[in-house]
């Protein structure tokens, strides 16, 4: 089994929270099919399902034969959820920075750092991503997006997004598997990872 705390190590210069000690147990807001969602930890999703955060208007889709293994979806401490059989993991969390943190900088420095663990093996792939529609009242994303190699992994290989929306507001979005089920898994990590879309 994935354990949601020993995910939650720092990727770059943000530390992560200890998602499994300090998440409530209550569930999002989704849409969609299944329309009930069960509580968290109970029962898998028999469809795939939509997640909204009304706050920070995001959302993404969870795959059918998943389920929530704990966390609020509205709250800034996030969710966890896992395949039923506990092989791959998808967690977010959020913060909101102080106005004056300079988010393009950091982005600029940690996409310089994460092409420059490509170069040493430790990514396979590094990417600026943005999202969001540039619009009043509408937020827009900065970030950039890293797949770990089995070099860089520390015992369990992630997909991450991580950006910052017009709010300050730092996110970190994370699929993870144990690295010998990496290249299986890597497709379904992906797909959660680019449902994630800001509104």
């Amino acid at each position: 089994m994935l354990g949601s705390a020993s995910l939650a190590g720092a990727q770059f210069s943000l530390p992560l929270p200890d998602l499994g000690g300090i998440v409530k147990q209550k569930t999002g807001i989704p849409t969609g099919t299944p329309t009930q969602t069960p509580a968290p930890g109970t029962k898998t999703f028999a469809a795939p399902t939509t997640f909204r955060n009304a706050d920070r208007r995001f959302e993404f889709v969870i795959p059918a034969g998943w389920l929530q293994e704990s966390g609020d979806v509205q709250s800034e401490q996030g969710a966890v959820f896992q395949k039923s059989d506990r092989s791959i993991s998808f967690t977010f969390h959020m913060t909101q920075m102080v106005p004056s943190f300079p988010a393009p900088a950091s982005v600029a420095a940690s996409l310089r750092q994460a092409n420059e663990e490509m170069q040493i093996k430790k990514l396979l792939a590094a990417k600026r991503r943005d999202g969001g529609v540039k619009a009043p009242g509408t937020p827009r994303v900065i970030g950039w997006e890293v797949t770990e190699s089995e070099k860089g992994s520390g015992g369990f290989q992630r997909i991450i997004w991580q950006c910052y929306d017009q709010d300050n507001y730092y996110f970190n979005f994370m699929t993870a598997t144990e690295p010998a089920k990496f290249r299986a898994a890597r497709a379904e990590m992906q797909q959660i990872i680019n449902s994630i879309t800001f509104k």
